[in-house]
């Protein structure tokens, strides 16, 4: 019997590609749960092994367009994976998305967004604009919780801000990590003159994606310009907080 293994395999590998080959993309993904995990789509196009999805929306954002390249391998271990390149409205993107059993992960993202078109944000810190730029290793989510997460961000958005009212200031960055079963990216940043900004932007599948900025030791001038930006006074404080899912401010 040894003899006819071999064989077997060869030919239950050549049936399951031809198989992968004619399957239409909305069939699988509809087998999944990334519905029910927040993600949304218009319609696709293509096949399982190769094919396109567009009109993407994860928590009321929307992506715009992904084109699909199937890892088979990953198939073996129970888990769906695909190369994804991502471009639209807010910017453009590229890493591997994995799908399994209770888990969720994104490993090797480049990424570019607009600030200016982020639904969620205030009109006054989307007139500024700006771009976020991320580097991640990898995202994990399991149950829906984060529970690995390494990589790092950064944007000018405050160095252009400060820009139209003639100051400088350096880039904000920070090192992504997990917190409490959020995706937690912190960044921060400190004038010449002592200023500090820290920005906290979470992101979740069980809770709203949210993102908090504060303002240390500004000056009159710096806390003129913030406040028109929406921030107010809290313990000494600048501050701004927002559910970017939802509207208004937090309390």
């Amino acid at each position: 019997m040894g003899r006819w293994l071999l064989p077997g395999l060869i030919f239950m590998i050549f049936l399951v590609g031809a198989v992968l080959w004619k399957m239409p993309l909305a069939y699988a993904l509809n087998k999944t749960d990334l519905q029910s995990r927040g993600v949304q789509w218009q319609n696709t196009g293509g096949t399982v092994w190769n094919g396109q999805i567009r009109g993407i929306v994860v928590a009321r954002q929307s992506l715009g367009a992904a084109n699909l390249r199937l890892w088979p391998g990953d198939l073996l271990k129970g888990r769906i994976s695909y190369d994804v390149e991502l471009r639209g409205t807010p910017g453009r993107g590229s890493g591997r998305v994995s799908a399994g059993r209770n888990e969720f992960s994104v490993i090797d993202l480049r990424a570019e967004i607009d600030l200016s078109v982020i639904e969620g944000l205030s009109e006054n810190f989307r007139r500024m604009g700006g771009k976020v730029r991320a580097n991640v290793d990898e995202i994990v989510f399991r149950d829906k919780l984060c529970t690995q997460a390494s990589g790092k961000i950064s944007t000018e958005f405050l160095s252009q801000a400060a820009m139209k009212y003639g100051r400088s200031w350096p880039e904000l960055t920070g090192e992504i990590r997990c917190d409490q079963g959020m995706l937690l990216a912190p960044l921060k940043a400190q004038s010449e003159a002592g200023e500090t900004v820290t920005v906290d932007i979470r992101v979740g599948m069980a809770a709203p994606t949210s993102l908090e900025a504060r303002v240390t030791g500004a000056s009159a001038e710096l806390e003129t310009v913030i406040g028109l930006m929406g921030f107010w006074m809290e313990n000494g404080d600048l501050v701004y907080k927002r559910d970017i899912t939802s509207s208004g401010r937090q309390p």
